[in-house]
């Protein structure tokens, strides 16, 4: 399966995640609630699809996400 920049996808436990893809080491996913606060990454798919947390592998990979059909926008800047 290959992700799409910015797609929303569904985790198996129900959670959504923007995928990232401008990262070296692969796709970040970022929580819906919480990227309009540059929020860091929760989990990243690493090049063999496998869903990862830190440095622990969680039991999913990259075939279960499942496409909601919606995309995100990235942040705007803000001043402070």
């Amino acid at each position: 399966m290959q992700l799409r920049n910015l797609r929303i996808y569904r985790m198996p436990d129900g959670r959504e995640y923007i995928a990232d893809l401008l990262h070296r080491d692969g796709a970040h996913l970022h929580p819906v609630k919480t990227w309009g606060n540059y929020s860091f990454a929760e989990f990243l798919v690493g090049r063999d699809g496998r869903i990862v947390r830190g440095s622990n592998p969680t039991p999913w990979s990259v075939e279960q996400l499942k496409d909601t059909g919606r995309d995100a926008q990235y942040p705007r800047a803000s001043l402070l």
